[in-house]
């Protein structure tokens, strides 16, 4: 066997399971992956738009923008998690055609992560076959391909550096004698596996970052020899794996940090961040597929990983309580406020700017990957001889669990009961192979395939069910003739106010439309308070979307009244909603694809002039404008202050005639620049 194979095989192995995963996309690789039972994904929503931005940026402009024009009448990109500016893989995905480069972005990063709870488990001294099942179990876990078809790129991602930044910390920590270089090799390599996971999504780093803690405590009181200066030695590398991580997070870090407290995502309550807590009942999802479900309550990963689970507990499997306190933890945390332990972390600095914890489930699915692997490797040894009796008596009992909770729920249901009958049909074929594997007739290769084929088949039945593809002219091309009308109409530098989300976001990037709504996690506070005069918001508190739809419906009035003279200021010119409008200054000019569409007669240039600070009624037109993602030109006749519909933000330096001058904050929002007569 060739030495390029022995190195391969295995990320080809998982290479091809990703495929099974998302086995949806392979018809229309460049389509766009989406939840079945739903319209939206962040990929379309935001990924999409911001990768076209930063090739449009480069190639119009030669820029790396830092500055995104597209929603909300401009906002911070390098700050922005959701850019993908700093986490360069992502930087594939601009020049391949629709969501090509997006769909290899998700297979290798699932295969990443299989790869990754593969290595995981057999640091941990399982074999090769419990450590597949490890791989096979997190990488293919249907909350994984369920975030797929939402569009959650970014937590994807993070979630399959997880499992490398224990094996490097692992490889760090352990005792040794020899070779301290590599030990410290490994410390960095484990704060460089944290750090991408922070430019990957830095909502992820947090919960990696609190395993990691547990974890490197596991490793260490498990230690069965310290050899002298251990301490100090642990110290270092722990330093090295800190600074690693905050050397490759600072370029998201610093101007996140610098971004944060500006938003309204600074100010979450305590329901704020307790929002999509898993409910106590849907732990039953644990059991029972949810097939099409919601990622962020999809709680499964499979009937086969939990009896491999159970088999190592019983069987005493060295580490086995450790990950099972881990899942247990998890699972606690993702009920949220249903429990007073999320509550409490959600105070600590970081854990205090997350929300849905329903995402640890991600956490008990990775532990729970290594204890199946464990439990495997436990049924395929000799340790499973020590505990027949208990391993019997086990996989009955839960193969009964199985078939009693899946006969009963089919017949509460009814109809759509597959779930319930997949639970009772794995139930039984778990428990049969687990009896069947404690025989010593068979060879341990033959019962490995079996728990593979077991564990395999039934992840790639429920992931099958979560996705559907759109395609790329559908999916950027909606509303086509609507934005076409629409773009014949507007001025450079207008933009668009949709107080119903008439216009998508990827359609508008697409026609290169630039919105005064928009939908983005961190908004910046002094542009939501000026919008909620605009257009009437009332503040019901933190939201993902401006404007915020009560009745989770964007098509469903919520009393929008807009202020034409204040939503001019923004150089909105169009307004388009899903219903009839009636305000002073909008003039009506279609109807089309059932959009009403209003002409703001109240809208500014995106620069103009006016004699003071205060916002006045009174202005006039600069004499010329120029504007570049990192570059804004005006150019007019003084005295005056020239103000530019843009948002204000730190980071922004102004120049008249060449020489600094000071940046003025104009009506709270707005930026504006003094000139003289004769500037």
């Amino acid at each position: 066997m060739s030495r390029l194979w022995v190195r391969l095989r295995w990320p080809l192995v998982f290479l091809g399971l990703a495929l099974v995963w998302l086995l949806p996309l392979m018809a229309r690789p460049d389509g766009f992956p989406l939840w079945v039972g739903g319209g939206y994904s962040d990929l379309l929503v935001s990924h999409w738009p911001n990768a076209h931005w930063l090739r449009r940026s480069l190639v119009e402009w030669g820029q790396i923008p830092l500055w995104n024009p597209q929603i909300l009448s401009g906002a911070p990109f390098a700050s922005d998690p959701l850019s993908g500016l700093w986490y360069p893989p992502v930087w594939l995905a601009p020049w391949l055609p629709g969501a090509l480069g997006f769909n290899l972005l998700f297979l290798i990063h699932l295969a990443w992560a299989g790869l990754g709870a593969a290595r995981l488990a057999r640091d941990g001294g399982v074999g090769w076959a419990g450590a597949a099942v490890a791989g096979i179990v997190y990488s293919g876990t249907p909350k994984l391909i369920g975030h797929i078809g939402l569009g959650h790129l970014g937590l994807v991602c993070a979630a399959s550096w997880t499992p490398w930044v224990l094996v490097a910390a692992r490889r760090a920590l352990e005792p040794a004698v020899d070779d301290p270089r590599s030990r410290r090799k490994a410390a960095a390599l484990a704060g460089a596996a944290l750090g991408a996971a922070f430019l990957a999504d830095p909502r992820w780093a947090a919960p990696t970052g609190l395993l990691l803690l547990v974890y490197a405590a596991f490793v260490m009181m498990r230690a069965p020899a310290r050899p002298a200066g251990w301490g100090r030695q642990v110290s270092g590398r722990l330093l090295i794996l800190g600074l690693s991580a905050a050397g490759i997070a600072a370029a998201l870090a610093l101007p996140l940090l610098s971004m944060v407290p500006l938003t309204t995502r600074a100010v979450l309550t305590g329901a704020d961040r307790a929002a999509l807590s898993l409910s106590p009942a849907a732990l039953l999802g644990l059991l029972v597929p949810d097939l099409g479900g919601w990622a962020e309550r999809l709680a499964f990963a499979g009937v086969g990983a939990l009896f491999l689970a159970v088999a190592a507990l019983l069987t005493r499997a060295r580490g086995a309580w450790f990950w099972a306190g881990v899942v247990l933890v998890g699972w606690v945390l993702a009920l949220g406020d249903h429990t007073p332990l999320y509550t409490l972390l959600a105070r600590l600095p970081g854990f205090d700017l997350l929300r849905v914890p329903a995402r640890f489930l991600l956490i008990s699915v990775l532990a729970l990957a290594c204890l199946a692997g464990l439990g495997l490797d436990a049924l395929l040894s000799g340790l499973a001889d020590r505990h027949q009796v208990a391993l019997r008596l086990g996989f009955v009992a839960a193969g009964g669990v199985c078939l009693l909770l899946g006969l009963a729920g089919a017949s509460i249901v009814g109809r759509d009961a597959a779930g319930f009958w997949g639970t009772a049909v794995l139930g039984v074929l778990a428990a049969g192979v687990g009896w069947a594997s404690l025989s010593r007739r068979v060879s341990a290769r033959m019962w490995s395939a079996a728990w593979l084929l077991l564990v395999v088949g039934e992840l790639a039945w429920v992931d099958s069910s979560l996705l559907t593809v759109r395609s790329a002219s559908e999916s950027l091309g909606a509303r086509g003739a609507l934005i076409r009308s629409m773009v014949a109409s507007l001025e450079p530098g207008q933009r668009v106010f949709s107080p119903s989300y008439s216009l998508p976001q990827q359609a508008a990037s697409a026609a290169g439309v630039e919105l005064a709504d928009g939908v983005n996690p961190l908004q910046l506070t002094a542009y939501v308070q000026a919008m909620r005069q605009a257009v009437g918001i009332e503040d019901t508190g933190y939201s993902v979307t401006l404007a915020p739809f009560p009745s989770g419906d964007p098509a469903v009035s919520w009393g929008a009244e807009i202020d034409a003279e204040r939503l001019g200021r923004f150089s909105v010119a169009l307004v388009a909603a899903e219903y009839p409008l009636s305000s002073p200054g909008l003039e009506e000019v279609s109807e089309e694809e059932g959009v009403w569409v209003y002409r703001n007669l109240r809208v500014r240039p995106r620069a103009w002039l006016q004699d003071t600070e205060e916002v006045a009624s009174t202005w006039s037109r600069v004499d010329a404008w120029e504007w570049s993602p990192n570059r804004i030109q005006a150019t007019a006749r003084g005295p005056g202050v020239v103000v530019f519909s843009e948002v204000v933000f730190p980071g922004w330096q102004a120049t008249v005639d060449g020489e600094p001058a000071p940046l003025l904050v104009i009506d709270g929002v707005l930026r504006g620049v003094r000139i003289d007569s004769g500037a």
